[in-house]
């Protein structure tokens, strides 16, 4: 039915061309009306199309609103509460939306300022498939880094959280560049020493590594489970705003 219309379409336009054009003329006038014909038809798919992906996109967001997804959890929101006397969490700022930090609000015992950073996609739900009793998935880990600052060097822990706590993965000194923001043990100074595999060292020195972390630098199981807890939901929050960004665009 389609072929037919266009063809249609096309004697009409013949029949606009006058009889006494050239034959050169009478070709030109033909292949620009195919031109525009042709172009309408994609501009009119093309629209569809955009269409149909806001139509989608508008679908899951409102499912995404329907489960109560962007509302915080009551326990988020109860362990937040406890842990902000000795923290104080901030998320973003600016491009970084995915990106939470939290500063502790008491110094190190030697004047050290102390800082955790976590990704809301640095899971690792596609690594680790465990699961609990009742054949429930456990909570899925998630990375992130502790930094202690001082006298313009950066101590930088590389942690993962699982279901019975975290552990250490990495250990390195980088240099602080003011902000406590000292990088992490991989990635930008390939060049530098990353420090040892952990699980090769001595296992008392695994468990000093450990006892700093909890003891001076305050990654006590509340934090460990905010940690996860409020990752897995900063996930969803950016997830929705990504497909209002996405819709935005193409509507």
């Amino acid at each position: 039915m389609r072929n037919k219309i266009v063809i249609a379409s096309e004697k009409r336009f013949l029949s606009m061309i006058p009889v006494s054009s050239s034959p050169q003329t009478r070709d030109a006038d033909v292949s620009g009306m195919s031109k525009s014909i042709i172009s309408g038809r994609f501009m009119s798919s093309g629209a569809a199309a955009a269409s149909d992906l806001s139509s989608m996109l508008s679908r899951e967001i409102a499912e995404e609103h329907e489960n109560q997804t962007l509302e915080v959890p009551d326990e988020l929101d109860e362990l937040k509460r406890e842990i902000e006397s000795d923290w104080r969490v901030v998320d973003g700022p600016g491009t970084d939306t995915g990106l939470t930090r939290m500063y502790k609000r008491e110094a190190g015992h030697n004047g050290s300022k102390i800082m955790v950073e976590f990704h809301c996609q640095e899971n690792l739900a596609a690594e680790m498939e465990e699961e609990v009793e009742g054949g429930e998935e456990a909570p899925p880990g998630f990375r992130y880094s502790v930094k202690v600052s001082r006298a313009g060097k950066c101590l930088v822990f590389d942690c993962v959280t699982e279901s019975m706590g975290s552990f250490v993965t990495g250990v390195v000194v980088r240099d602080d560049d003011g902000e406590g923001h000292g990088g992490g043990t991989g990635g930008e100074s390939r060049g530098r020493y990353q420090g040892p595999m952990l699980p090769e060292i001595a296992e008392d020195l695994q468990e000093s590594f450990m006892a700093y972390l909890r003891e001076e630098c305050g990654i006590t199981d509340n934090v460990d489970a905010f940690i996860s807890m409020h990752a897995d939901y900063r996930e969803q929050v950016e997830y929705v705003n990504w497909l209002e960004s996405v819709r935005n665009m193409v509507e």
